[in-house]
């Protein structure tokens, strides 16, 4: 793996840390504040938030040639309004919502591995490094919450975040078959981005079943429920670049296809199981990992295996799902 790759995932890494320590606690600070029609707003805006963030730093790309200092930029100023904010304001939605516009690396992330390897394969590599940084996030921001409360800790997030710029590394130049103005738009294209809208909200709601579910199987046994997760985490990394190797091998159709109908078989188990048992089997069940390379190479082999709004575009819509879905259980809590 080239110097530039190691660099992308470093810096992936402490992105995914550096948002993933307070990220969490921001949301339930929400909660425990304002109730649960905030806490779907705040995740709507963040949703958006990184929307915007990704198809900026797509669709930018014939304009800046991936020069480095405007990556840099892109990632600095909102991790210095960040700290800004969380000491002047009280609007902790507007920090939810800033803190989604760091949240748009992912995409060149992955392109940039997937110059070396398949894009299956970039796609589980990315998500190893990210999983493994979003659960030393959550598990150091605990500890962190308790001993600083919400606002020291978003500083502590953005300092973390703006150590990360040192290590992003000068993406390549786009060549003509990279440039988004010579994609198309046809059927194939149009049914696959309109069901990743359909699917992410599946995923969401599984999730939260899921959540829900065994809080009242287990008690409300934040240890227990903890450690599932964190036995999922460690699954889901380890089996992420297999995944993604033998997505490339089956091909994106068939391997999104088949990810699909895990991801239904799975929604029915979340609503029909009642054993904690078998919800935990559930949670440790390697569903998102799968879908992510099936995803992300499905995206390559129609819009074309070397352009970044390949990956981006899926991101893009995942993004809009997450927002239409929150926002919709939001303004479900006023009625």
């Amino acid at each position: 793996m080239s110097e530039r790759s190691l660099r992308a995932l470093a810096s992936g890494f402490l992105l995914d840390f550096g948002v993933s320590l307070s990220y969490a606690y921001l949301t339930l600070e929400i909660y425990g504040r304002y109730g649960t029609q905030a806490y779907f707003m705040s995740l709507s805006l963040t949703a958006i938030a990184n929307l915007i963030a990704t198809l900026t730093l797509s669709f930018s790309n014939d304009l800046f040639n991936y020069r480095r200092v405007f990556l840099t930029l892109f990632i600095s100023l909102p991790s210095l309004l960040l700290s800004y904010f969380a000491l002047l304001t009280s609007d902790l939605l507007l920090l939810s919502f800033i803190m989604g516009l760091i949240m748009g690396y992912e995409p060149l992330a992955v392109a940039q591995l997937a110059e070396e390897m398949g894009h299956g394969e970039a796609s589980g590599v990315f998500y190893t490094i990210s999983r493994f940084g979003i659960t030393l996030g959550i598990f150091v921001g605990g500890f962190l919450f308790e001993l600083f409360g919400i606002r020291r800790l978003l500083i502590l997030s953005s300092l973390l975040i703006l150590s990360s710029l040192p290590l992003i590394p000068s993406f390549p130049a786009p060549s003509s078959n990279k440039c988004t103005n010579n994609m198309k738009y046809g059927a194939r294209e149009l049914c696959f981005l309109i069901s990743i809208i359909f699917l992410e909200s599946m995923i969401s709601t599984s999730y939260s079943l899921l959540e829900v579910k065994l809080y009242d199987l287990l008690n409300g046994s934040a240890s227990l429920i903890g450690s599932l997760y964190s036995v999922s985490t460690l699954i889901d990394a380890t089996l992420s670049p297999v995944l993604g190797k033998l997505v490339d091998e089956v091909g994106g159709f068939k391997s999104f296809t088949l990810a699909v109908l895990i991801q239904i078989a799975h929604l029915l188990s979340c609503t029909s199981f009642k054993d904690p048992i078998l919800l935990g089997t559930l949670v440790i069940f390697p569903v998102t990992p799968l879908y992510f390379s099936a995803r992300n190479k499905l995206a390559a082999d129609l819009f074309g295996e070397n352009s970044l709004s390949s990956l981006s575009l899926p991101a893009s819509m995942s993004s809009l799902s997450d927002s239409l879905f929150y926002g919709i259980l939001s303004i479900s809590q006023m009625i």
